[in-house]
């Protein structure tokens, strides 16, 4: 029983030491540094890999070589690289640069509207959204060019017919004597009102267009030879006279215009003869075509003052008073308190005598102070789809001080444009004193176009 027992204790002693010497195995094993310790690894068959740190913030230290996984980048720019200590840089494509008109985003590359403008094209006017200031379309049908002005907004900028001669201007827009390029036809100038289109088709062989311009380059003091077209004198009262002082810089040719030293006396000058067989149309003409009459003068030369002074420039039928019966001027009289230059249509004698707007009269004023021995352009016109659709008569001083007078919407109301004789295109300068006025002129134009004439 005793051998027994002993075996049983050596047998146990066996197994405590084998468990003993796997215990120890077990707890001697050391982490393998692949780095080191391994060669051509292959983790191609692996269920999964994860070779890069990962998280959202990029570690404040890193060394050079050391990778992290973004997990909050866009796709495909999740990736960085430890360039130099504590150096992170985005690995991948090379960082996209904008150049103008494009912007870069986060590797996202686009077109910038504020830069570079979308175009359309289509048949018709458009129905496309659109964004002010970027959006452009063409209507292949009509020719025509449209601008977006206000978002989904579109407004005919340009072009239609078949040589583009035809200008449509946006609601707020107005052309002032623009020069425009016209096929075949070179330059001209045109006008058009807000919201008006205005066909382009000045030809000098149109017999339905009239035009002229006297420069004062020659001529003599007689009436109906003074300049080359040989305008027309009309004195008032005690007779003054016209001369050809020498040219100031800038005003070749001036024709100048001396009052008598004597009260109630003037003079005015007639756009006649040679300008009366085209300009001297009817009243109902003057109402239904469109033109333009212009001077520009100089009140006060020659060292005379603007006192007691009354002074009319622009169409008239003739006159024999200071007044005028029948007009649409630009006038200065200090005989009814003017301290400016003011706008008049008047349709009477009674009319053209007012002050202020009354009865067969509308005045606006200019807010132009006259200056002796200045220049001042002086500029008359109408359009027949001006402001507001209406037929407008625009008043202008030196290309600014616009007034404008039509049946509604206007700086003034017009009932009517004056019915009565034909206007040709005058000065009249008068004095209201013992003493002499005299006025410098330099240049008259006139255009009207629309004549029925066959």
């Amino acid at each position: 029983m005793k051998r027994i027992h002993q075996r049983k204790i050596k047998v146990h002693e066996k197994v405590i030491a084998a468990a003993a010497m796997a215990a120890g195995c077990l707890f001697g094993q050391t982490t393998v540094d692949l780095r080191s310790q391994a060669r051509n690894v292959d983790f191609s068959q692996a269920a999964s890999t994860r070779p890069h740190k990962l998280g959202v913030t990029l570690p404040a230290a890193c060394v050079a070589g050391e990778t992290f996984f973004k997990t909050d980048a866009l796709p495909g720019q999740n990736v960085f690289g430890c360039t130099a200590p504590n150096i992170w840089s985005p690995l991948g494509s090379a960082a996209v640069s904008a150049g103008s008109g494009v912007t870069a985003v986060n590797g996202q590359v686009s077109t910038d509207d504020a830069v570079v403008p979308f175009y359309a094209v289509g048949n018709g006017a458009p129905s496309l959204a659109c964004q002010p200031g970027r959006d452009f379309y063409t209507d292949l049908t009509a020719r025509v060019l449209y601008s977006c002005v206000a978002t989904d907004t579109w407004n005919q900028a340009g072009g239609g017919g078949a040589d583009g001669s035809i200008l449509a201007l946006a609601p707020s827009a107005s052309m002032d004597n623009e020069r425009v390029l016209i096929p075949r036809d070179g330059l001209a100038s045109i006008d058009g009102g807000a919201n008006s289109t205005y066909t382009v088709d000045w030809n000098p062989l149109d017999r339905g267009l009239a035009w002229a311009v006297e420069d004062f380059l020659t001529g003599n003091v007689t009436s109906g030879n003074l300049g080359a077209m040989g305008i027309s004198r009309n004195s008032v009262g005690t007779s003054g006279s016209v001369s050809y002082p020498a040219s100031p810089a800038g005003h070749p040719g001036v024709l100048r215009l001396t009052t008598a030293a004597t009260a109630s006396s003037g003079e005015w000058i007639s756009a006649g003869s040679v300008f009366s067989p085209y300009f001297s149309v009817a009243s109902a003409d003057w109402a239904a075509t469109e033109w333009d009459v212009q001077a520009i003068l100089s009140p006060g030369a020659n060292s005379t003052t603007l006192s007691n002074l009354r002074m009319r420039t622009g169409l008239g039928n003739g006159a024999s008073t200071a007044t005028g019966s029948l007009g649409i001027f630009v006038r200065y009289d200090t005989a009814l308190g003017d301290t400016t230059l003011r706008y008049q249509i008047c349709g009477s004698v009674g009319g053209c005598g007012l002050a202020a707007s009354g009865a067969d009269s509308q005045v606006a004023d200019s807010g132009v102070t006259p200056v002796a021995g200045a220049w001042y352009r002086i500029r008359i016109r109408r359009v027949s789809n001006g402001v507001g659709g209406n037929p407008t008569v625009y008043f202008t001083i030196n290309e600014s001080n616009q007034r404008t007078f039509c049946a509604s919407g206007c700086d003034a109301t017009l009932t009517a444009m004056p019915t009565v004789g034909n206007l040709i295109l005058q000065v009249g300068y008068f004095t209201d004193t013992a003493a002499a006025k005299s006025c410098d002129i330099d240049w008259f134009a006139y255009r009207i176009r629309g004549l029925s004439r066959n």
